[in-house]
């Protein structure tokens, strides 16, 4: 019985660390994108002027 106790929890660990790993690169992938993009919007406006 503890050792299925220990299996469960390291299962448990593995999910958390996957979804946080997950959640971190889903982050990164947004500022990436967004700082991009203004990147690309101030480079327009210099254009314009």
């Amino acid at each position: 019985m503890s050792m299925d106790g220990s299996v469960l929890l390291e299962g448990a660990l593995w999910i958390f660390t996957i979804m946080c790993s997950m959640m971190t690169l889903a982050f990164v992938i947004t500022i990436g994108a967004y700082r991009k993009l203004a990147y690309k919007n101030s480079h327009r406006y210099q254009q314009i002027e």
